[in-house]
């Protein structure tokens, strides 16, 4: 459950910068995340840990994405600030 709370923001930063970009690869991971959130929500009630475990592989990519972004973008603005 950590390890899930960690990755989170990383998660949902990776998606918006995806968004942003507009290439087909970013749309196609937003869509199939959402197209299996609506499936499990409608089919199951809820998105619960066992519906989870199918979309990990890309949650953790995604969440690798955002805190490497993260990262980046802290690194940056502590060079200018120094």
């Amino acid at each position: 459950m950590l390890l899930w709370i960690i990755c989170l923001p990383g998660i949902f930063i990776a998606l918006i910068q995806e968004a942003r970009r507009r290439r087909p690869g970013g749309f196609f991971v937003i869509l199939f995340l959402g197209a299996l959130l609506v499936v499990y929500t409608i089919f199951h009630g809820e998105w619960s840990t066992r519906q989870r475990v199918f979309a990990l592989p890309i949650f953790f990519s995604l969440a690798a994405i955002g805190w490497s972004s993260l990262f980046e973008w802290w690194q940056k603005s502590r060079k200018f600030n120094l």
